[in-house]
Protein backbone atom coordinates (compact mmCIF):
# COMPACT_ATOMS: atom_id res chain seq x y z
CA UNK A 1 0.00 0.00 0.00
CA UNK A 2 2.86 2.38 0.84
CA UNK A 3 4.18 2.27 -3.04
CA UNK A 4 0.76 3.06 -3.75
CA UNK A 5 0.30 6.75 -2.22
CA UNK A 6 2.14 10.30 -2.29
CA UNK A 7 3.01 12.16 0.41
CA UNK A 8 2.76 16.22 0.20
CA UNK A 9 2.36 19.23 2.04
CA UNK A 10 -0.83 21.51 1.94
CA UNK A 11 -1.82 24.81 2.86
CA UNK A 12 1.48 26.01 2.95
CA UNK A 13 3.07 22.72 4.98
CA UNK A 14 0.35 22.75 7.59
CA UNK A 15 -1.05 19.55 6.56
CA UNK A 16 0.56 16.14 5.64
CA UNK A 17 -1.16 14.79 2.80
CA UNK A 18 -1.20 10.96 1.46
CA UNK A 19 -3.09 10.29 -1.36
CA UNK A 20 -2.91 7.89 -4.53
CA UNK A 21 -0.35 8.22 -6.87
CA UNK A 22 -2.89 7.31 -9.65
CA UNK A 23 -6.19 8.02 -10.38
CA UNK A 24 -7.97 10.75 -8.06
CA UNK A 25 -6.27 13.18 -6.36
CA UNK A 26 -8.24 16.11 -4.99
CA UNK A 27 -8.48 19.73 -6.66
CA UNK A 28 -9.09 22.70 -5.71
CA UNK A 29 -12.55 22.62 -5.08
CA UNK A 30 -11.96 20.27 -2.00
CA UNK A 31 -10.53 23.55 0.07
CA UNK A 32 -13.05 25.85 -1.55
CA UNK A 33 -15.19 23.81 0.24
CA UNK A 34 -14.16 23.62 3.47
CA UNK A 35 -13.77 27.61 3.59
CA UNK A 36 -17.28 27.46 2.89
CA UNK A 37 -18.24 25.42 6.11
CA UNK A 38 -18.66 27.91 8.46
CA UNK A 39 -16.35 27.41 12.11
CA UNK A 40 -18.31 25.26 15.31
CA UNK A 41 -16.16 24.02 17.63
CA UNK A 42 -18.82 22.24 19.20
CA UNK A 43 -20.56 20.52 16.15
CA UNK A 44 -20.62 17.26 15.38
CA UNK A 45 -19.56 16.73 11.25
CA UNK A 46 -20.43 13.75 8.72
CA UNK A 47 -18.31 13.86 5.14
CA UNK A 48 -19.75 11.51 2.52
CA UNK A 49 -17.08 9.98 0.35
CA UNK A 50 -14.14 11.55 2.30
CA UNK A 51 -11.58 9.97 -0.11
CA UNK A 52 -7.97 11.11 1.30
CA UNK A 53 -10.04 12.91 3.91
CA UNK A 54 -8.42 16.77 2.94
CA UNK A 55 -11.69 18.44 3.79
CA UNK A 56 -11.96 16.83 7.10
CA UNK A 57 -8.27 17.50 8.14
CA UNK A 58 -8.93 21.43 7.01
CA UNK A 59 -12.08 21.43 8.93
CA UNK A 60 -10.25 19.54 12.24
CA UNK A 61 -7.61 21.85 11.87
CA UNK A 62 -9.20 24.82 12.24
CA UNK A 63 -11.18 24.10 15.00
CA UNK A 64 -14.67 23.57 13.17
CA UNK A 65 -16.10 20.79 14.41
CA UNK A 66 -16.40 18.82 17.66
CA UNK A 67 -15.58 15.81 15.66
CA UNK A 68 -15.99 14.34 12.11
CA UNK A 69 -16.70 11.19 10.91
CA UNK A 70 -15.31 10.44 7.35
CA UNK A 71 -17.18 8.19 5.85
CA UNK A 72 -15.54 6.49 2.36
CA UNK A 73 -16.04 3.12 0.30
CA UNK A 74 -12.98 3.02 -1.59
CA UNK A 75 -10.36 0.62 0.26
CA UNK A 76 -7.54 2.56 -0.59
CA UNK A 77 -8.86 6.09 0.41
CA UNK A 78 -9.66 4.54 3.45
CA UNK A 79 -5.91 3.94 4.37
CA UNK A 80 -4.54 6.93 2.80
CA UNK A 81 -7.29 8.60 5.47
CA UNK A 82 -6.38 6.75 8.32
CA UNK A 83 -2.56 7.30 7.65
CA UNK A 84 -3.90 10.93 6.98
CA UNK A 85 -5.57 11.17 10.59
CA UNK A 86 -2.24 9.60 12.40
CA UNK A 87 0.20 11.76 10.84
CA UNK A 88 -1.45 14.89 11.48
CA UNK A 89 -2.17 14.14 14.81
CA UNK A 90 -6.11 13.97 14.93
CA UNK A 91 -7.35 10.50 15.81
CA UNK A 92 -9.49 12.94 18.41
CA UNK A 93 -11.23 14.88 16.28
CA UNK A 94 -11.30 12.71 13.05
CA UNK A 95 -12.78 9.29 12.62
CA UNK A 96 -12.04 6.80 9.12
CA UNK A 97 -14.96 4.53 8.65
CA UNK A 98 -15.67 2.62 5.76
CA UNK A 99 -19.18 2.16 4.26
CA UNK A 100 -21.47 2.65 1.28
CA UNK A 101 -23.60 5.89 1.96
CA UNK A 102 -26.41 4.11 -0.36
CA UNK A 103 -26.83 2.51 3.15
CA UNK A 104 -25.51 4.08 5.67
CA UNK A 105 -23.82 2.53 8.44
CA UNK A 106 -24.52 4.58 11.00
CA UNK A 107 -27.88 5.86 12.51
CA UNK A 108 -26.68 9.10 14.90
CA UNK A 109 -28.06 12.42 14.03
CA UNK A 110 -25.34 15.18 12.72
CA UNK A 111 -25.46 18.76 13.65
CA UNK A 112 -23.93 19.09 9.70
CA UNK A 113 -23.13 16.83 6.75
CA UNK A 114 -20.80 18.02 3.62
CA UNK A 115 -19.91 16.74 0.60
CA UNK A 116 -17.52 16.71 -2.60
CA UNK A 117 -19.28 13.81 -4.55
CA UNK A 118 -18.76 12.74 -8.21
CA UNK A 119 -19.83 15.67 -10.49
CA UNK A 120 -20.69 13.43 -13.57
CA UNK A 121 -24.10 11.81 -14.45
CA UNK A 122 -23.69 8.31 -15.95
CA UNK A 123 -23.56 8.56 -19.55
CA UNK A 124 -22.41 12.01 -19.65
CA UNK A 125 -18.58 12.16 -21.04
CA UNK A 126 -16.12 9.28 -20.89
CA UNK A 127 -15.55 6.82 -17.44
CA UNK A 128 -11.68 6.28 -16.30
CA UNK A 129 -10.96 2.84 -16.61
CA UNK A 130 -9.38 3.56 -13.26
CA UNK A 131 -12.10 2.52 -11.07
CA UNK A 132 -11.46 4.78 -8.12
CA UNK A 133 -10.78 7.56 -10.33
CA UNK A 134 -14.26 6.87 -12.00
CA UNK A 135 -15.99 6.44 -8.88
CA UNK A 136 -14.72 9.47 -7.60
CA UNK A 137 -15.72 11.65 -11.01
CA UNK A 138 -18.93 9.28 -12.16
CA UNK A 139 -22.10 8.59 -10.18
CA UNK A 140 -21.33 5.02 -9.99
CA UNK A 141 -21.50 4.70 -6.68
CA UNK A 142 -23.69 7.51 -5.12
CA UNK A 143 -25.88 10.01 -7.38
CA UNK A 144 -27.07 13.42 -6.15
CA UNK A 145 -30.52 11.81 -5.43
CA UNK A 146 -29.36 9.17 -3.28
CA UNK A 147 -27.21 11.61 -1.57
CA UNK A 148 -29.51 13.86 -0.64
CA UNK A 149 -32.22 11.82 0.80
CA UNK A 150 -29.80 9.87 3.14
CA UNK A 151 -28.31 12.64 4.04
CA UNK A 152 -31.87 14.54 4.93
CA UNK A 153 -32.35 11.87 7.10
CA UNK A 154 -29.61 11.99 8.72
CA UNK A 155 -29.19 15.22 10.09
CA UNK A 156 -30.78 16.89 13.19
CA UNK A 157 -33.43 19.74 12.86
CA UNK A 158 -31.65 22.69 12.89
CA UNK A 159 -28.68 20.91 10.68
CA UNK A 160 -27.06 21.98 7.38
CA UNK A 161 -25.47 20.53 4.37
CA UNK A 162 -23.00 21.85 2.23
CA UNK A 163 -22.02 20.26 -1.19
CA UNK A 164 -19.95 22.02 -3.95
CA UNK A 165 -21.59 21.09 -7.61
CA UNK A 166 -19.81 22.30 -11.06
CA UNK A 167 -22.46 25.42 -11.88
CA UNK A 168 -23.93 23.37 -14.79
CA UNK A 169 -25.74 21.01 -12.39
CA UNK A 170 -27.10 23.74 -9.82
CA UNK A 171 -30.50 24.58 -10.28
CA UNK A 172 -30.87 20.21 -10.63
CA UNK A 173 -29.35 19.78 -7.59
CA UNK A 174 -31.74 22.57 -6.20
CA UNK A 175 -34.63 21.15 -7.23
CA UNK A 176 -33.65 17.47 -6.17
CA UNK A 177 -32.86 18.97 -2.62
CA UNK A 178 -36.39 20.50 -2.10
CA UNK A 179 -37.98 17.26 -3.58
CA UNK A 180 -35.92 15.55 -0.34
CA UNK A 181 -37.29 18.50 2.07
CA UNK A 182 -34.13 20.47 2.31
CA UNK A 183 -33.68 24.23 1.51
CA UNK A 184 -31.45 26.59 -0.21
CA UNK A 185 -29.74 28.72 2.53
CA UNK A 186 -26.68 29.37 1.04
CA UNK A 187 -25.42 29.40 -2.28
CA UNK A 188 -22.08 30.70 -3.19
CA UNK A 189 -20.91 30.89 -7.10
CA UNK A 190 -17.38 30.18 -7.67
CA UNK A 191 -16.26 32.71 -11.04
CA UNK A 192 -13.37 31.95 -13.43
CA UNK A 193 -12.31 35.78 -13.36
CA UNK A 194 -13.45 38.74 -13.86
CA UNK A 195 -13.50 39.02 -17.72
CA UNK A 196 -14.84 34.92 -17.60
CA UNK A 197 -17.70 35.47 -15.25
CA UNK A 198 -19.88 32.37 -16.03
CA UNK A 199 -19.46 30.14 -12.94
CA UNK A 200 -17.84 27.10 -12.46
CA UNK A 201 -18.88 26.11 -9.61
CA UNK A 202 -22.15 26.32 -7.18
CA UNK A 203 -21.46 25.88 -3.15
CA UNK A 204 -24.76 24.86 -1.39
CA UNK A 205 -26.07 25.36 2.22
CA UNK A 206 -29.29 23.29 2.70
CA UNK A 207 -31.39 23.21 5.66
CA UNK A 208 -34.62 20.88 6.81
CA UNK A 209 -35.86 24.37 7.75
CA UNK A 210 -37.20 26.99 5.40
CA UNK A 211 -35.57 30.51 4.94
CA UNK A 212 -34.13 32.69 2.49
CA UNK A 213 -30.99 31.88 0.58
CA UNK A 214 -28.13 34.16 0.92
CA UNK A 215 -26.42 34.50 -2.70
CA UNK A 216 -22.32 35.25 -2.38
CA UNK A 217 -19.85 34.87 -5.34
CA UNK A 218 -15.63 34.47 -5.04
CA UNK A 219 -13.40 35.00 -8.15
CA UNK A 220 -11.05 32.51 -8.56
CA UNK A 221 -8.40 33.90 -10.65
CA UNK A 222 -7.18 37.64 -11.91
CA UNK A 223 -7.24 37.99 -15.56
CA UNK A 224 -3.13 37.49 -15.38
CA UNK A 225 -4.18 33.97 -14.49
CA UNK A 226 -3.04 34.52 -10.55
CA UNK A 227 -5.54 33.32 -7.78
CA UNK A 228 -7.21 36.34 -6.42
CA UNK A 229 -5.94 37.49 -2.98
CA UNK A 230 -9.38 35.69 -1.40
CA UNK A 231 -8.47 32.56 -3.07
CA UNK A 232 -4.85 32.61 -2.20
CA UNK A 233 -5.60 32.92 1.52
CA UNK A 234 -7.86 30.01 1.27
CA UNK A 235 -4.67 27.68 -0.33
CA UNK A 236 -2.45 29.37 2.49
CA UNK A 237 -4.67 27.86 5.07
CA UNK A 238 -6.74 30.67 6.09
CA UNK A 239 -7.77 29.45 9.65
CA UNK A 240 -5.97 26.64 9.56
CA UNK A 241 -3.46 26.37 12.70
Amino acid sequence: MEDLLSQDRFLDGKISVRQPKRGFRFTIDAPLLADFIPPDPGRRLLEIGSGCGIISLILARSRAAEFIVALEIQRIMVEALRRNVQENRLTERVFPLRGDFRTPPLRPLFDGIFANPPYGRLGEGKVSSDPGEAAARFELLLDASTLLQNAAGLLRPQGRLWLIYPARRGEEIKETALSKGLHPRRKRLILRSPSHPNPLFSLWEFSLQEGSCLREKVILHEDDGRYTPEVEAVLRGKGVS
